[in-house]
C-alpha cells in the first residue's frame, strides 16, 4: 500500500510540474530597434501581442493559440483574412512565423528571416 501511495504522489507531482512549464505571463524581446514584440499569455488558448515592426505599431489582442506537445505555439486563425495576425503577415509578405516555447528557460523564441527573436520574461517595475 505504501508503494502505491508513493507512486501516486510522484505521478501527481510530475503532472503538476508539467503544468508549470507552460507559457504564462508577459514575455518581451527585440532585434535591435527593428522588431520589438511583447506577448502576454493570458491562458492556455489566448495571447495578447503588441508589436513594433520596422517603424509600425500593431496590436493583436485575445488571439487564439494552440500549444502543441513539441511546444510550438500555433495561431490557427492567422489564415483568416479578417484576423489581425493575417493582416500583419500580408503587409510584410509573410504567410507564417514560428513561435516556440522553451520550457527549460521559460522563454518564447520567434523564428524570423533576420534571426531568432528571444522573448524573455519582461521586467515588471
Amino acid at each position: 500500500m505504501f508503494y502505491f501511495l508513493l507512486i501516486t504522489f510522484i505521478y501527481l507531482c510530475s503532472a503538476h510540474n508539467n503544468v508549470l512549464y507552460k507559457p504564462s505571463g508577459k514575455y518581451c524581446g527585440t532585434i535591435s530597434s527593428l522588431i520589438e514584440i511583447s506577448a502576454t499569455v493570458k491562458s492556455d488558448t489566448r495571447i495578447d501581442l503588441d508589436m513594433h515592426i520596422f517603424g509600425k505599431d500593431f496590436q493583436c489582442h485575445n488571439e487564439y493559440i494552440v500549444l502543441h506537445a513539441d511546444n510550438t505555439i500555433e495561431f490557427p486563425n492567422s489564415y483568416n483574412r479578417l484576423n489581425c495576425i493575417y493582416k500583419i503577415f500580408n503587409e510584410f509578405g509573410r504567410t507564417s512565423i514560428t513561435f516556440q516555447f522553451d520550457s527549460s528557460n521559460d522563454m518564447i523564441n520567434v523564428g524570423l528571416e533576420i534571426g531568432i527573436l528571444e522573448m524573455r520574461r519582461c521586467n515588471l517595475h
